[in-house]
């Protein structure tokens, strides 16, 4: 080349191939990071929306209970077109009463097999292959802090106080979200609800 001995002819290419190989790695690095960090990204994003899905999928199975426990005078929810089951909605109820102290589930929901849950919610009318939030709820009746004497009469194992305060049902809801590429959250509430109140319902409180 000219204006270089005769020995080095080639350096400069040699040279310039050395810094191309090395910004390509270089590069290349840098696309794999990207990579990884959109990935983190996205795993956190869906980690957050099946979390707060199914925090919101308490106050859902809140409701459940308190529905399903002024239906107990009555035997419980209605059988839909399933034997053994009730359609509210969206949610399909698998136990018709679970709000009665001691029938319901005390583990946490899954799907199975087989599928361990007293009621299912459904986004869109679907089965366990899409996104939805299975329920386990159960009731343990207790006395009321400041009751009197817990008197033997009651209707389930709701008896009423002598003194004020009387009993309730703590109730355990446990909600787990099922939700995209499989993630799964669960949230646990607790929620008391008065005994007297469960036992004065009649068929006319039970909508379902």
């Amino acid at each position: 080349m000219d204006g270089l001995p005769p020995k080095e002819d080639g350096f400069v290419l040699v040279t310039t191939l050395i810094f191309l190989v090395i910004l390509s790695l270089l590069g290349l690095a840098g696309i794999m990071t990207s990579t990884v960090e959109i990935k983190i990204a996205g795993n956190d994003r869906l980690h957050k929306e099946t979390f707060y899905q199914a925090d919101g999928g308490t106050e859902t199975g809140l409701v459940l209970a308190y529905e399903n426990a002024l239906c107990l005078n009555s035997g419980g929810f209605n059988e839909g077109g399933t034997p053994g089951e009730a359609e509210i909605g969206f949610i399909r109820v698998s136990n018709l009463s679970y709000s009665e102290p001691g029938q319901g589930t005390t583990v946490t929901p899954s799907d199975g097999p087989p599928a361990v849950r007293d009621a299912v919610y459904y986004s869109a009318m679907g089965d366990d292959s899409r996104p939805h939030t299975n329920f386990t709820i159960n009731g343990v009746s207790e006395y009321t802090p400041g009751s009197g004497l817990h008197m033997v009469s009651g209707y389930r194992y709701l008896g009423r106080g002598a003194a004020a305060g009387g009993s309730h049902v703590r109730y355990t809801i446990n909600a787990q979200r099922v939700g995209e590429l499989s993630s799964q959250s669960t949230v646990t509430l607790e929620w008391r609800l008065s005994g007297h109140l469960i036992n004065s319902a009649s068929s006319f409180d039970c909508k379902y």
